[in-house]
């Protein structure tokens, strides 16, 4: 087989580039632009390289450059949003967190915030706990509320009076207007943090009752 001198000198570069580089198993930008220079350096004067091909091979060493930037640069964000999450999740040891939902605990006889939402003023609002048998466990009478952001504070004891066992209940709310039409509610729920543990790069918040909430589910912290 006859070798060219273009073939030749793309040749030795390529043995040479693969020497150095074996380590990655991939052409990286500066080997193609080496290949290149060297191509442009060889090319038969008589018949020199056609310029669609030299804005195709161009076009192509701009890319990859930038694909190369663009993953260097999605690294660096994905560890500083890593970082930040941590941060976070850290700083939230000893306070209160608020989440979307319908869930508190109860830990020695002390029961977390009842929060949620209403979308206009009730003349007339029930919260109805219940374990986590779905059983009814007690109802607070709330009275009249404003629209907004509203709480309340569940004594931890029963419809009987006798306290009940620690560990996750679930609320609703029950509003009503002056007519007595519903008042809609959305429910947050909330707990006291006490620690932090990370699984596959995600932090998790530990409450008093042991529970683990994921720190992106978190939509409010304050202090307990």
């Amino acid at each position: 087989m006859t070798v060219s001198a273009i073939d030749s000198a793309l040749l030795g570069t390529t043995q040479a580039t693969t020497s150095t580089s074996s380590t990655t198993n991939a052409m990286d930008a500066e080997d193609f632009l080496t290949l290149f220079l060297v191509q442009l350096e060889n090319q038969d004067p008589t018949d020199p390289v056609d310029t669609t091909e030299l804005t195709s091979q161009l076009c192509n060493i701009s890319q990859l450059s930038q694909s190369v930037i663009a993953n260097d640069y999605l690294e660096d964000l994905t560890l500083y949003h890593s970082s930040v999450n941590n941060s976070l999740a850290l700083s939230c040891i000893g306070k209160t967190v608020t989440t979307d939902g319908d869930s508190i605990s109860l830990a020695g006889g002390a029961a977390d915030e009842i929060r949620f939402e209403l979308s206009d003023d009730a003349d007339q609002a029930y919260v109805t706990v219940y374990n986590a048998d779905g059983e009814e466990v007690a109802t607070i009478d709330c009275g009249a509320l404003s629209p907004g952001t509203n709480s309340v504070t569940w004594n931890g004891l029963g419809s009987d009076g006798d306290t009940q066992p620690d560990g996750t209940y679930g609320f609703e709310v029950n509003a009503y207007d002056s007519d007595g039409n519903s008042v809609e509610a959305s429910t947050m729920g909330t707990a006291n943090i006490t620690g932090v543990t990370y699984r596959d790069g995600v932090a998790y918040l530990i409450t008093e009752s042991g529970e683990e909430i994921p720190i992106g589910d978190v939509t409010g912290v304050s202090m307990t």
